[in-house]
């Protein structure tokens, strides 16, 4: 399996092909693609281009694309770049959202903080612990964008002119500028910036020009610098206080190219963030957003289960749901695989549900994988279930081929827990959590059977994307048979099936 992140930003645009681990196998670049500053067709040439370039000669099928991307926030921009993806060739799952929240999963992997980017625009953008979102900026450079390299650069040449005409101090800006644009006299600049086509880009580039002249010790240059963090520290405040974060233990990540080129600006931003929220730890985003947007496309590609475990901890942390008196068993485990190998079940389970719920240690069961005595251990898990009394609600998905954890297809059913030989199908439906390679999927598993599957008092059955359609469809529709192990959820009496669009289209 294989899926698509990109950022793009203002300034350039970043595609990242990455394998079923989040291992980077290709890397695509073109300019910016800003909808509101470039137009459609800019924006799609510039997608088309890094798509193409992190693709190669790769022949892989995408399962999902993320793509962050500025000004895209209403529905209606939505769509626009959704169909620009589609005439690209792409039909598969794609998840688009603002490109400030690709920079914050990128530090903190969808942990609670804000992301603060001061780039050719700027945003701030935060994610509670209760998974509440706020924002501040992001307006664009006529409504907004205070603390960006377009607001540094503008400022700047507002300065020039105003020394220019006697209004305001001499500055070091000006032969800055004047180099800069390659004119000779400040009234020269008013050619290159209203009767040329001057991008955003083009004047947000000058930002760093004002870091020269503060560095030399220009007070005008240093004025915009200290205000530029003043307003950077005021979008934290606003997205803390709003979020109720301000007295909270988080990470505020300084994402963007004045960040990157500003040491000063980074280090003038954290110390206003020490009186703002104390208890934050700023740091400076030090690998691409793009990877953020890998790690949601993964999260998209793997279906109901990342969103679902996803929603019930942030639905836990909104709601204050108790899980003290809960006693969790998963379905299945690969043979060989313990606690602490990153491609096991009981590690997933850890990083996307249980360590972030009050749920005791030993209130979690799970077959081991690495149990010397496979027989025993399935034996030891149904008298565990038994000794609580019973499952009282149990989650399933559904795989590709009808089976229900690991009851795989074929001439019979086991009904208690048991050691199961994974068919090629189901291998290979599980390689993207192993590389992408089946040969790596372990070829054995422990498996709740269908009668203790059946013996929960209540099932939900969740199934996304149209691989599953035809699972789906049989399950309903089709007669009860081992062929199709889901189909015996036809014969419980209290199942709640959940779909989208794609999984119920047969």
């Amino acid at each position: 399996m294989h899926v698509m992140g990109i950022d793009a930003g203002g300034s350039k645009t970043v595609a990242y092909l990455a394998g079923g681990a989040g291992q980077i196998v290709g890397e695509g670049r073109a300019g910016g693609a800003n909808l509101q500053a470039h137009g459609e067709l800019e924006v799609e040439k510039a997608l088309h281009h890094a798509i193409e370039q992190a693709l190669g000669d790769r022949d892989v099928t995408i399962a999902a694309i993320c793509l962050g991307i500025a000004g895209v926030d209403r529905p209606d921009e939505v769509h626009i770049v959704s169909s620009m993806l589609r005439r690209l060739g792409f039909k598969t799952r794609v998840l688009i959202v603002n490109d400030a929240l690709i920079a914050l999963v990128a530090a903190t992997d969808e942990e609670p903080g804000i992301v603060v980017i001061s780039g050719t625009g700027s945003i701030a953008y935060g994610l509670s612990s209760k998974g509440v979102a706020a924002r501040a900026g992001g307006w664009g450079s006529v409504l907004g964008d205070e603390g960006s390299g377009y607001w540094m650069g503008r400022r700047a040449l507002v300065a020039v002119m105003r020394a220019f005409d006697g209004r305001g101090p001499a500055t070091e800006l000006t032969q800055l500028m004047l180099e800069h644009f390659n004119v000779t006299r400040p009234d020269g600049l008013v050619r290159e910036i209203y009767d040329r086509p001057v991008a955003r880009r083009a004047i947000a580039a000058t930002g760093l020009i004002v870091e020269r002249a503060r560095a030399a010790g220009d007070l005008v240059a240093s004025e915009i610098l200290a205000d530029a963090a003043s307003e950077i520290g005021e979008s934290v405040r606003s997205v803390a206080t709003r979020l109720g974060m301000r007295g909270e233990p988080f990470r505020t990540v300084l994402a963007g190219g004045m960040f990157k080129a500003i040491p000063w600006l980074v280090a003038d931003v954290t110390r206003r963030l020490e009186e703002i929220v104390p208890r934050s730890t700023a740091i400076l985003l030090e690998v691409e957003p793009a990877v953020g947007a890998v790690r949601l496309a993964l999260r998209e590609a793997g279906g109901g289960a990342r969103v679902f475990y996803s929603e019930l901890r942030h639905v836990s942390a909104q709601q204050a749901v108790d899980w003290s008196r809960v006693h969790t068993f998963n379905l299945d485990e690969f043979i060989g695989l313990g606690e602490s190998d990153a491609t096991s079940y009981r590690r997933f389970m850890q990083q996307h549900l249980f360590a972030h719920v009050n749920l005791a240690r030993s209130q979690i069961h799970f077959l081991d994988g690495k149990a010397r005595d496979p027989v025993t251990e399935c034996e030891r898990y149904e008298r565990a279930i038994g000794e609580i009394g019973g499952i009282d609600l149990q989650v399933l998905g559904i795989g590709a081929n009808g089976h229900i954890g690991f009851n795989e297809p074929g001439d019979g059913l086991v009904a208690r827990t048991h050691r199961v030989r994974l068919l090629d199908r189901s291998r290979a439906d599980n390689a993207w959590w192993f590389g992408g390679d089946p040969r790596r999927v372990p070829a054995e598993a422990l498996s709740m059977g269908m009668g203790t599957i059946l013996q929960a008092r209540a099932l939900v059955l969740m199934a996304t994307g149209p691989a599953k359609g035809d699972a789906v469809a049989a399950m309903i529709n089709g007669p009860v048979t081992t062929r199709v192990p889901a189909s015996f959820l036809q014969l419980h009496p209290n199942v709640t099936v959940m779909l989208d669009e794609d999984a119920a289209a047969s």
